[in-house]
């Protein structure tokens, strides 16, 4: 939107330069969030490791918001169960892909 009033319509100087100035100050605050956010340009899978460590990262972080499961298990505990969901994830995913492949087989057949 900044770019679409930055255009040559402007009569008032003053008001373009506003403009161009918010639209600069706009463009450096994005450059400065997504450096910071991937760490100097770092890709994220670098950051956040393998899919699984991601997948257990984030069952751990679900488990622990639990405040049941959280009171009754210990952290190796937290941290086995969401291994152990994280493989049960897994396991059914690859069963639905092998279940669609079969279906998309006898479709072709």
């Amino acid at each position: 939107m900044l770019v679409m009033l930055t255009g040559s319509s402007f009569k008032d100087d003053k008001l373009k330069k506003k403009v161009c100035q918010m639209s600069r100050e706009y463009e450096e605050h994005l450059t400065y969030l997504l450096n910071n956010f991937t760490q100097g340009g770092t890709p994220l899978p670098a950051l956040v490791g393998s899919k699984q460590e991601w997948q257990v990262t984030t069952l751990v972080a679900g488990l622990l918001a639990n405040a049941n499961i959280s009171a009754s298990l210990d952290a190796e505990e937290i941290v086995e169960a969401a291994i152990n969901y994280a493989n049960i994830i897994q396991d059914k995913l690859g069963e639905y892909q092998n279940a669609k492949i079969h279906s998309l087989e006898r479709l072709i057949d």
